[in-house]
């Protein structure tokens, strides 16, 4: 909108406007806002008492949307919202509820390309209780890559895989954070990396027909689609079996630490503690990320340490235990004291 139009604009009605229709993450972004769509929406859609509807904002564009004439009167109650709009497949009230306290742009994403499968597996995901320990944007590729992969007969075996990852994954959002405004950082690049290992084990469950067994963690599930993948490939992906690692002599520091610098010894760690560090291999041996396998009185634990965005200094990312258990209190006092000898190591 030029100057001259936006002094014109209702700014009350424009925000409302603004959550409604326009979500940036799905490509959409307000700038792009014409001034007769927000001429629609401010004769069509009334709202009492500038109510919020919170996450489910998508929800009144999507009125919108689908009544192309009439004008609409809102309260900000959730039945009364629900009750107006039609949906690819049922959908209890109590599951569009829900949706009231889920980020807006991802409700959003349920209103762009969904069918009947798609839509009723997205609002089961994003109901989860471990999505709001993941950044929204990591999310958001997750749905988008499944709108076109979740058929019905398989939807409880993609959602028991999404639910395992979710649970694996659940403190790396508070380790490491996300950095969203530059698509090179190291933040997001973990990130994207994550969640291709997980829309790549959905591809092997689609393609395989595997019984998915209700025991399975996400270990398990990465191996698999992992040898698959490589088998799909004909191992055309070489792997790196050597690489340089901090330098530090650890048997004279601790020899209860040991600095994981070969793919084997990292295979070797994924088999005995059942989880799948083995898939960082490619950022080991960039020198992106440092694995270490801890032992310690009568305790195993395998550390994870990733490079910093703006230095060669490396912060504390996972400790995990046998089958990825949690580990010990001073377990993990271990591991950030073994972050603080690489971190001091480099700075001399």
């Amino acid at each position: 909108m030029s100057k001259a139009i936006w002094i014109m604009v209702d700014k009350k009605i424009f925000a409302q406007y603004a959550r409604a229709s326009h979500c940036s993450i799905a490509y959409n972004s307000i700038r792009q806002a014409l001034f007769e769509d927000y001429l629609d929406f401010s004769k069509r859609i009334h709202i009492v008492n500038d109510m919020d509807f919170f996450g489910l904002w998508p929800m009144v564009g999507r009125l919108r949307q689908q009544h192309k004439n009439g004008q609409f009167i809102l309260s900000g109650k959730t039945k009364e919202l629900y009750e107006k709009i039609s949906f690819p497949c049922k959908l209890s009230y109590g599951e569009f509820r829900s949706l009231r306290h889920v980020s807006l742009s991802l409700v959003y994403a349920l209103n762009d390309k969904h069918d009947n499968a798609s839509f009723r597996f997205t609002v089961r995901l994003l109901r989860h209780p471990l999505i709001k320990n993941y950044p929204v944007r990591a999310i958001y590729w997750i749905i988008d890559y499944i709108s076109i992969r979740a058929y019905s007969e398989k939807e409880n075996d993609i959602y028991r895989i999404c639910s395992k990852w979710l649970e694996y994954h659940r403190d790396l959002f508070k380790n490491i954070g996300f950095y969203d405004r530059n698509t090179e950082s190291r933040q997001t690049s973990r990130w994207e990396m994550e969640t291709n290992q997980l829309c790549h084990a959905i591809d092997w469950l689609l393609a395989e027909e595997r019984l998915i067994h209700k025991n399975q963690e996400w270990p398990s599930f990465w191996r698999l689609s992992d040898e698959w993948t490589r088998q799909v490939k004909n191992n055309v992906i070489p792997v790196i079996p050597k690489w340089k690692g901090t330098g530090i002599n650890w048997q004279k520091v601790d020899n209860g630490v040991n600095e994981l610098i070969t793919f084997d010894a990292l295979c070797q760690e994924g088999q005995e503690m059942e989880h799948c560090v083995a898939s960082y291999a490619d950022w080991c041996a960039s020198g992106e990320y440092i694995a270490i396998s801890v032992l310690m009185d009568n305790e195993r634990a395998t550390l994870g340490l990733s490079r910093k965005e703006h230095d060669l200094t490396y912060q504390f990312d996972q400790m995990r235990g046998i089958r990825n258990q949690a580990v010990s209190r001073n377990m993990l006092i271990k591991g950030r004291h073994i972050l603080k000898i690489i971190n001091s190591s480099l700075k001399r």
